[in-house]
Protein backbone atom coordinates (compact mmCIF):
# COMPACT_ATOMS: atom_id res chain seq x y z
CA UNK A 1 0.00 0.00 0.00
CA UNK A 2 1.57 3.23 -1.25
CA UNK A 3 0.99 5.56 1.92
CA UNK A 4 2.94 8.41 0.48
CA UNK A 5 0.19 8.51 -2.48
CA UNK A 6 -2.75 8.43 -0.07
CA UNK A 7 -1.59 11.29 2.08
CA UNK A 8 -0.62 13.29 -0.95
CA UNK A 9 -3.99 13.05 -2.64
CA UNK A 10 -5.80 13.29 0.88
CA UNK A 11 -3.33 16.68 0.52
CA UNK A 12 -4.29 17.80 -2.89
CA UNK A 13 -8.28 17.20 -2.10
CA UNK A 14 -8.74 19.08 1.28
CA UNK A 15 -11.41 21.46 1.07
CA UNK A 16 -10.89 21.18 -2.79
CA UNK A 17 -12.95 18.22 -3.73
CA UNK A 18 -16.89 17.93 -2.97
CA UNK A 19 -19.64 15.91 -3.26
CA UNK A 20 -23.14 17.10 -3.96
CA UNK A 21 -25.68 14.67 -0.81
CA UNK A 22 -27.07 11.80 -2.60
CA UNK A 23 -30.95 12.41 -1.59
CA UNK A 24 -29.93 15.90 -3.47
CA UNK A 25 -28.29 13.77 -6.44
CA UNK A 26 -31.42 11.69 -6.65
CA UNK A 27 -33.77 14.37 -7.81
CA UNK A 28 -31.33 16.16 -10.84
CA UNK A 29 -30.88 14.87 -14.63
CA UNK A 30 -27.97 16.55 -14.97
CA UNK A 31 -25.24 19.15 -13.46
CA UNK A 32 -23.04 21.48 -15.20
CA UNK A 33 -20.87 24.12 -14.19
CA UNK A 34 -22.48 27.06 -15.95
CA UNK A 35 -24.74 29.81 -14.38
CA UNK A 36 -27.96 30.24 -16.51
CA UNK A 37 -28.53 33.57 -15.02
CA UNK A 38 -25.12 35.49 -17.29
CA UNK A 39 -25.66 34.23 -20.97
CA UNK A 40 -23.44 35.61 -23.43
CA UNK A 41 -25.25 35.61 -26.52
CA UNK A 42 -22.28 36.39 -28.56
CA UNK A 43 -20.54 33.07 -27.88
CA UNK A 44 -23.29 31.46 -27.30
CA UNK A 45 -22.70 30.09 -23.86
CA UNK A 46 -23.50 30.39 -20.14
CA UNK A 47 -21.05 32.17 -17.98
CA UNK A 48 -18.53 29.46 -16.14
CA UNK A 49 -19.74 28.62 -12.72
CA UNK A 50 -17.95 31.01 -9.84
CA UNK A 51 -17.19 29.95 -5.50
CA UNK A 52 -16.91 31.69 -2.55
CA UNK A 53 -15.20 30.91 -0.19
CA UNK A 54 -12.70 32.12 2.50
CA UNK A 55 -8.52 31.67 1.27
CA UNK A 56 -5.06 32.34 1.77
CA UNK A 57 -2.09 32.77 -0.24
CA UNK A 58 1.57 32.47 1.00
CA UNK A 59 4.17 35.42 0.31
CA UNK A 60 6.61 34.64 -2.56
CA UNK A 61 9.46 37.40 -2.75
CA UNK A 62 7.50 39.15 -5.43
CA UNK A 63 5.03 39.99 -2.65
CA UNK A 64 7.52 41.72 -0.52
CA UNK A 65 8.98 43.41 -3.00
CA UNK A 66 5.35 44.69 -3.91
CA UNK A 67 4.93 45.53 -0.55
CA UNK A 68 8.32 46.86 -0.01
CA UNK A 69 7.97 49.53 -3.06
CA UNK A 70 4.12 50.30 -1.42
CA UNK A 71 5.86 51.37 1.92
CA UNK A 72 4.55 48.75 3.83
CA UNK A 73 7.37 48.85 6.81
CA UNK A 74 9.33 45.66 7.20
CA UNK A 75 7.68 44.88 10.76
CA UNK A 76 4.34 44.51 9.30
CA UNK A 77 4.98 42.17 6.80
CA UNK A 78 3.41 39.02 6.89
CA UNK A 79 4.56 35.37 5.22
CA UNK A 80 0.97 34.75 4.30
CA UNK A 81 -2.45 37.35 3.18
CA UNK A 82 -5.62 36.29 4.02
CA UNK A 83 -8.24 37.13 1.83
CA UNK A 84 -12.62 37.11 3.10
CA UNK A 85 -14.49 36.32 0.33
CA UNK A 86 -17.34 34.38 1.62
CA UNK A 87 -20.43 36.01 2.82
CA UNK A 88 -20.83 37.28 6.56
CA UNK A 89 -23.06 38.11 8.62
CA UNK A 90 -22.73 39.55 12.77
CA UNK A 91 -22.31 35.56 13.48
CA UNK A 92 -18.66 35.71 12.39
CA UNK A 93 -16.83 33.18 10.02
CA UNK A 94 -19.86 30.65 10.58
CA UNK A 95 -22.31 32.97 9.87
CA UNK A 96 -24.01 33.36 6.25
CA UNK A 97 -24.66 36.39 4.46
CA UNK A 98 -26.15 37.07 1.04
CA UNK A 99 -24.58 36.39 -2.52
CA UNK A 100 -24.84 39.88 -4.24
CA UNK A 101 -23.71 41.71 -7.30
CA UNK A 102 -20.80 43.49 -4.47
CA UNK A 103 -19.31 40.07 -3.79
CA UNK A 104 -16.83 38.95 -5.62
CA UNK A 105 -15.96 34.94 -6.28
CA UNK A 106 -12.85 33.54 -5.46
CA UNK A 107 -10.08 33.18 -8.16
CA UNK A 108 -10.81 29.53 -8.36
CA UNK A 109 -11.94 27.54 -11.31
CA UNK A 110 -14.95 24.85 -10.60
CA UNK A 111 -15.17 21.55 -12.33
CA UNK A 112 -18.06 18.67 -12.59
CA UNK A 113 -15.67 16.00 -12.19
CA UNK A 114 -18.04 13.52 -12.05
CA UNK A 115 -22.10 14.62 -12.94
CA UNK A 116 -23.38 11.52 -12.24
CA UNK A 117 -22.00 10.95 -8.46
CA UNK A 118 -21.93 15.06 -7.83
CA UNK A 119 -18.19 14.92 -7.19
CA UNK A 120 -16.76 18.64 -7.80
CA UNK A 121 -13.37 20.01 -7.51
CA UNK A 122 -12.33 23.90 -6.43
CA UNK A 123 -8.98 24.54 -8.56
CA UNK A 124 -7.27 27.76 -6.62
CA UNK A 125 -5.35 30.46 -9.12
CA UNK A 126 -2.70 31.98 -6.68
CA UNK A 127 -3.15 35.41 -8.67
CA UNK A 128 -1.65 37.36 -11.80
CA UNK A 129 1.25 37.78 -12.80
CA UNK A 130 2.57 34.58 -9.92
CA UNK A 131 2.78 37.76 -7.60
CA UNK A 132 1.85 34.69 -4.93
CA UNK A 133 3.44 30.67 -5.06
CA UNK A 134 0.58 28.85 -3.28
CA UNK A 135 -2.93 29.70 -2.63
CA UNK A 136 -4.93 27.81 -0.11
CA UNK A 137 -8.73 27.06 0.97
CA UNK A 138 -9.04 28.90 4.23
CA UNK A 139 -8.09 31.38 6.37
CA UNK A 140 -4.58 31.14 7.92
CA UNK A 141 -4.28 31.44 11.52
CA UNK A 142 -1.81 31.06 14.52
CA UNK A 143 -3.09 28.55 17.03
CA UNK A 144 -4.15 29.78 20.22
CA UNK A 145 -4.16 33.43 19.19
CA UNK A 146 -7.39 34.11 18.41
CA UNK A 147 -9.99 36.72 16.52
CA UNK A 148 -10.62 39.52 16.34
CA UNK A 149 -13.04 41.59 16.46
CA UNK A 150 -14.60 40.98 12.94
CA UNK A 151 -14.16 37.09 13.67
CA UNK A 152 -11.44 36.19 11.70
CA UNK A 153 -7.65 35.20 11.99
CA UNK A 154 -5.71 38.25 13.83
CA UNK A 155 -2.40 36.57 12.54
CA UNK A 156 -2.31 35.37 8.52
CA UNK A 157 0.67 32.99 9.74
CA UNK A 158 4.27 33.76 10.33
CA UNK A 159 6.26 36.67 9.92
CA UNK A 160 9.77 38.32 8.89
CA UNK A 161 10.28 40.21 11.60
CA UNK A 162 11.87 38.58 14.17
CA UNK A 163 11.47 40.71 16.72
CA UNK A 164 8.01 39.55 17.35
CA UNK A 165 9.24 36.95 19.66
CA UNK A 166 5.31 35.18 20.38
CA UNK A 167 5.04 34.76 16.51
CA UNK A 168 6.55 32.29 13.99
CA UNK A 169 9.16 33.32 11.93
CA UNK A 170 8.75 30.34 9.06
CA UNK A 171 5.94 27.63 8.84
CA UNK A 172 8.29 24.48 9.48
CA UNK A 173 9.88 25.86 12.99
CA UNK A 174 8.59 25.82 16.23
CA UNK A 175 9.84 26.76 19.65
CA UNK A 176 8.98 26.88 23.48
CA UNK A 177 6.76 30.37 22.36
CA UNK A 178 6.03 29.66 18.62
CA UNK A 179 2.96 28.25 18.31
CA UNK A 180 2.00 26.17 14.63
CA UNK A 181 0.24 27.73 11.46
CA UNK A 182 -3.22 26.06 10.74
CA UNK A 183 -6.04 26.77 8.85
CA UNK A 184 -8.40 27.81 10.70
CA UNK A 185 -12.14 26.31 11.39
CA UNK A 186 -15.14 27.02 10.09
CA UNK A 187 -14.28 26.66 6.64
CA UNK A 188 -17.80 27.40 4.21
CA UNK A 189 -18.01 27.16 0.56
CA UNK A 190 -20.65 28.63 -1.98
CA UNK A 191 -21.37 27.34 -5.53
CA UNK A 192 -23.83 28.36 -8.29
CA UNK A 193 -24.32 25.17 -10.66
CA UNK A 194 -27.02 24.72 -13.22
CA UNK A 195 -28.81 21.68 -12.80
CA UNK A 196 -31.92 19.90 -14.83
CA UNK A 197 -34.67 17.92 -12.22
CA UNK A 198 -35.23 14.53 -12.98
CA UNK A 199 -38.45 14.54 -11.23
CA UNK A 200 -41.40 14.26 -11.42
CA UNK A 201 -40.93 12.11 -14.50
CA UNK A 202 -44.05 13.21 -16.02
CA UNK A 203 -44.73 16.58 -17.69
CA UNK A 204 -44.86 18.33 -14.93
CA UNK A 205 -41.32 18.44 -15.54
CA UNK A 206 -42.11 21.15 -18.02
CA UNK A 207 -43.21 24.53 -17.66
CA UNK A 208 -46.13 25.43 -19.42
CA UNK A 209 -47.17 28.48 -21.42
CA UNK A 210 -50.84 28.42 -22.41
CA UNK A 211 -51.26 30.82 -25.90
CA UNK A 212 -55.18 30.58 -26.70
CA UNK A 213 -56.90 31.57 -30.28
CA UNK A 214 -58.30 34.85 -28.71
CA UNK A 215 -55.05 36.42 -27.62
CA UNK A 216 -53.98 39.89 -29.34
CA UNK A 217 -50.31 38.69 -29.14
CA UNK A 218 -51.03 35.46 -31.71
CA UNK A 219 -53.07 37.57 -33.97
CA UNK A 220 -50.05 40.46 -34.16
CA UNK A 221 -47.92 37.51 -35.56
CA UNK A 222 -50.55 35.40 -37.85
CA UNK A 223 -51.03 36.27 -41.20
CA UNK A 224 -54.48 37.52 -42.29
CA UNK A 225 -55.40 34.22 -44.24
CA UNK A 226 -54.27 32.41 -41.06
CA UNK A 227 -56.44 34.68 -38.60
CA UNK A 228 -59.58 34.13 -40.61
CA UNK A 229 -60.56 31.01 -38.53
CA UNK A 230 -59.49 31.26 -34.99
CA UNK A 231 -63.05 32.50 -33.59
CA UNK A 232 -64.03 29.00 -35.02
CA UNK A 233 -61.00 27.18 -33.40
CA UNK A 234 -62.54 25.67 -30.75
CA UNK A 235 -60.99 22.00 -30.84
CA UNK A 236 -59.47 19.62 -28.34
CA UNK A 237 -55.87 21.48 -26.67
CA UNK A 238 -52.69 21.07 -28.22
CA UNK A 239 -49.83 20.34 -26.85
CA UNK A 240 -46.38 20.94 -27.95
CA UNK A 241 -43.14 20.29 -26.39
CA UNK A 242 -40.35 22.78 -27.25
CA UNK A 243 -36.77 21.37 -26.21
CA UNK A 244 -34.74 24.07 -27.86
CA UNK A 245 -35.28 26.57 -24.72
CA UNK A 246 -35.34 25.76 -20.83
CA UNK A 247 -37.43 27.73 -18.79
CA UNK A 248 -33.87 29.27 -16.61
CA UNK A 249 -34.46 30.10 -12.85
CA UNK A 250 -32.24 32.09 -11.12
CA UNK A 251 -30.99 31.01 -7.68
CA UNK A 252 -32.54 33.94 -4.83
CA UNK A 253 -31.93 32.95 -1.00
CA UNK A 254 -34.81 34.27 -0.20
CA UNK A 255 -37.16 32.26 -2.73
CA UNK A 256 -35.19 28.71 -1.88
CA UNK A 257 -38.06 26.80 -0.95
CA UNK A 258 -39.81 27.46 -4.15
CA UNK A 259 -36.75 26.09 -6.54
CA UNK A 260 -36.02 23.19 -3.95
CA UNK A 261 -39.85 22.49 -4.43
CA UNK A 262 -39.12 22.94 -8.18
CA UNK A 263 -36.06 20.13 -7.79
CA UNK A 264 -38.95 17.45 -6.10
CA UNK A 265 -36.62 18.10 -2.62
CA UNK A 266 -40.00 19.48 -1.29
CA UNK A 267 -43.36 18.60 -1.90
CA UNK A 268 -46.07 21.12 -2.60
CA UNK A 269 -46.13 23.22 -5.75
CA UNK A 270 -43.56 26.08 -6.78
CA UNK A 271 -44.14 29.69 -6.97
CA UNK A 272 -42.47 30.67 -10.26
CA UNK A 273 -43.40 34.22 -10.50
CA UNK A 274 -40.37 36.12 -10.48
CA UNK A 275 -38.19 33.29 -10.44
CA UNK A 276 -37.92 32.62 -14.26
CA UNK A 277 -35.06 35.31 -16.02
CA UNK A 278 -35.82 34.85 -19.70
CA UNK A 279 -39.80 35.05 -19.23
CA UNK A 280 -41.84 37.79 -20.53
CA UNK A 281 -41.11 39.96 -23.97
CA UNK A 282 -38.20 39.93 -25.46
CA UNK A 283 -37.31 43.52 -25.03
CA UNK A 284 -37.63 43.08 -21.26
CA UNK A 285 -35.25 40.34 -20.80
CA UNK A 286 -32.85 41.91 -23.44
CA UNK A 287 -29.48 39.71 -23.53
CA UNK A 288 -30.90 36.78 -21.11
CA UNK A 289 -31.31 34.51 -24.47
CA UNK A 290 -34.21 34.23 -26.23
CA UNK A 291 -37.72 34.48 -24.08
CA UNK A 292 -39.96 31.53 -23.42
CA UNK A 293 -42.75 33.61 -23.82
CA UNK A 294 -41.97 34.74 -27.86
CA UNK A 295 -40.75 31.24 -28.05
CA UNK A 296 -44.11 29.49 -27.21
CA UNK A 297 -46.06 31.99 -29.11
CA UNK A 298 -43.70 31.41 -32.29
CA UNK A 299 -44.83 27.94 -31.97
CA UNK A 300 -48.14 28.14 -31.72
CA UNK A 301 -48.77 30.95 -34.43
CA UNK A 302 -46.53 28.17 -36.53
CA UNK A 303 -49.28 25.62 -35.50
CA UNK A 304 -52.23 27.92 -36.40
CA UNK A 305 -51.30 28.61 -39.71
CA UNK A 306 -50.93 25.69 -40.18
CA UNK A 307 -54.18 24.26 -39.55
CA UNK A 308 -55.79 27.15 -40.66
CA UNK A 309 -58.09 26.01 -43.27
CA UNK A 310 -57.41 22.09 -43.33
CA UNK A 311 -59.71 19.72 -44.61
CA UNK A 312 -59.87 16.57 -43.01
CA UNK A 313 -61.44 12.81 -44.57
CA UNK A 314 -61.84 11.39 -48.46
CA UNK A 315 -63.65 12.81 -51.49
CA UNK A 316 -64.85 11.41 -54.71
CA UNK A 317 -64.80 12.95 -57.46
CA UNK A 318 -64.74 13.00 -61.42
CA UNK A 319 -61.84 11.19 -63.28
CA UNK A 320 -58.76 13.73 -63.02
CA UNK A 321 -55.83 12.00 -64.46
CA UNK A 322 -53.23 14.96 -63.87
CA UNK A 323 -54.14 15.02 -60.33
CA UNK A 324 -50.67 14.53 -57.96
CA UNK A 325 -50.96 13.56 -54.41
CA UNK A 326 -49.16 16.87 -53.44
CA UNK A 327 -50.00 19.21 -50.21
CA UNK A 328 -52.33 17.59 -47.32
CA UNK A 329 -53.38 14.76 -49.58
CA UNK A 330 -52.50 11.62 -48.22
CA UNK A 331 -53.53 9.38 -51.17
CA UNK A 332 -54.77 9.22 -54.54
CA UNK A 333 -56.50 6.75 -56.41
CA UNK A 334 -58.10 6.49 -59.33
CA UNK A 335 -61.01 3.55 -59.73
CA UNK A 336 -63.68 1.96 -61.72
CA UNK A 337 -67.20 2.93 -60.68
CA UNK A 338 -70.16 1.40 -61.88
CA UNK A 339 -68.62 1.57 -65.11
CA UNK A 340 -67.39 5.22 -64.95
CA UNK A 341 -63.89 6.37 -63.59
CA UNK A 342 -63.43 8.28 -60.76
CA UNK A 343 -60.58 9.85 -58.82
CA UNK A 344 -60.48 9.37 -54.59
CA UNK A 345 -58.73 11.62 -52.60
CA UNK A 346 -57.78 10.80 -49.04
CA UNK A 347 -56.97 13.94 -47.22
CA UNK A 348 -53.73 13.07 -43.90
CA UNK A 349 -55.17 13.46 -40.75
CA UNK A 350 -51.96 15.47 -39.94
CA UNK A 351 -49.97 18.41 -41.12
CA UNK A 352 -46.32 18.34 -41.36
CA UNK A 353 -44.20 20.74 -40.43
CA UNK A 354 -42.38 22.99 -42.42
CA UNK A 355 -39.56 24.03 -40.54
CA UNK A 356 -38.04 27.68 -42.24
CA UNK A 357 -34.79 27.16 -41.56
CA UNK A 358 -33.96 24.64 -44.01
CA UNK A 359 -34.00 27.59 -46.33
CA UNK A 360 -31.52 29.55 -44.48
CA UNK A 361 -28.25 29.74 -45.53
CA UNK A 362 -25.67 27.82 -42.87
CA UNK A 363 -24.09 30.90 -41.76
CA UNK A 364 -27.51 32.54 -40.65
CA UNK A 365 -28.84 29.63 -39.14
CA UNK A 366 -25.30 29.37 -36.89
CA UNK A 367 -26.70 33.02 -35.97
CA UNK A 368 -30.42 31.95 -34.93
CA UNK A 369 -29.41 28.67 -33.29
CA UNK A 370 -26.59 30.54 -31.14
CA UNK A 371 -28.79 33.18 -29.89
CA UNK A 372 -31.56 30.50 -28.62
CA UNK A 373 -29.02 27.85 -27.88
CA UNK A 374 -30.35 24.77 -25.64
CA UNK A 375 -29.19 25.73 -21.79
CA UNK A 376 -29.31 23.44 -18.93
CA UNK A 377 -31.35 25.10 -16.37
CA UNK A 378 -34.25 24.06 -14.88
CA UNK A 379 -36.89 23.68 -16.75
Amino acid sequence: MNWAARIQEILRRYRRTFRVKAPVMDRILTMKAERVASYDIATGKPAPTQAWFNYSVVASFRSFQRERNAGVPNGDRSAAENFVVYPNNSNGPNGYGKLDSTTGPTPAEVRVVDADQGVIDLALVPGLNDIFDTALPGLMEVEGVGTGGDGYPIWAGPTNDITKRGRPICFDALSAIHKPVQLSSGHKVALILSVVPAAPNDKRQFHRIIVKPSDPALRRVLPAAAQRGLDRAGGPPKEIFIEREFARVAWQDERAQDIYKILGLIDGKPNLTGLLINAGGQSLIKTKNASIDEVALAAAAAYYAREADRFEGSMEGEFTPLARPVGSIAELTHALKNGEMVTRLLLSETSDEVDLSNYLNPSTRKILYKANAPGEGAR
